[in-house]
C-alpha cells in the first residue's frame, strides 16, 4: 500500500479512546500505548481489584489506556467511574513499568503502564478489596502491586 495514501487514511480515524477497535489493536503492534492503572488503597491497607471478563478472566487493577489529548488526572478519573462507578478524590503517581511485546505482561504489543496510588470518594459501586493478591490475577498487575508494597507500605 502506498505509505502516503495510508497516512492520509489515518489522519480520518477518531482518535482514542474512540477509535474503531481493530484500528486500536493494529496500532498496539505498532506503537508503545501507555495506561494509566489505579491503585485504590484503604486505610487498612487492602486495595481494589475488578474482575475482567473476555479477552482475560480473572482479577485486575482498575486501569485503562490514555486518550488523545487527556490529561492522566482526567484518564485516571475516566478509568475509575468505568471500572469502579466512583469518582476519585486523590491520584498520586508512583512509578512507571515498562512492558515490552513478549514480555511478563499478558498483552499483545508494548505496554507503558503509569501506576497511581489513588483514593475515592464514597464507595466502590464494582470491584473488591483484597489483603492479599488472589490467585488469577493479570500477572503484570500482580508485579505492580508487589512492587508498590514493597517500596511504599514496609
Amino acid at each position: 500500500m502506498d505509505t502516503i495514501k495510508l497516512a492520509e487514511e489515518l489522519k480520518k480515524i477518531t482518535p482514542f479512546p474512540n477509535m474503531p477497535r481493530e484500528i486500536f489493536e493494529s496500532l498496539k503492534g505498532l506503537l508503545p500505548i501507555t495506561a494509566v492503572e489505579l491503585l485504590v488503597i484503604h486505610p487498612d491497607n487492602s486495595f481494589v481489584l475488578i474482575e475482567k471478563t473476555g479477552q482475560f478472566n480473572g482479577w485486575a487493577l482498575p486501569s485503562g489506556y490514555i486518550g488523545l489529548n487527556e490529561s492522566l488526572e482526567d484518564a485516571c478519573q475516566r478509568v475509575a467511574e468505568r471500572d469502579l462507578g466512583a469518582k476519585l478524590k486523590s491520584t498520586d503517581f508512583i512509578t512507571v513499568f515498562n512492558w515490552p511485546k513478549g514480555g511478563q505482561r499478558s498483552g499483545d504489543g508494548h505496554a507503558i503502564s503509569l501506576l497511581f496510588k489513588c483514593e475515592v470518594r464514597g464507595n466502590i459501586k464494582n470491584g473488591k478489596y483484597f489483603k492479599k493478591i488472589p490467585e488469577g490475577i493479570l500477572a503484570h498487575h500482580k508485579i505492580m502491586i508487589e512492587a508498590y508494597f514493597e517500596k511504599y507500605e514496609k
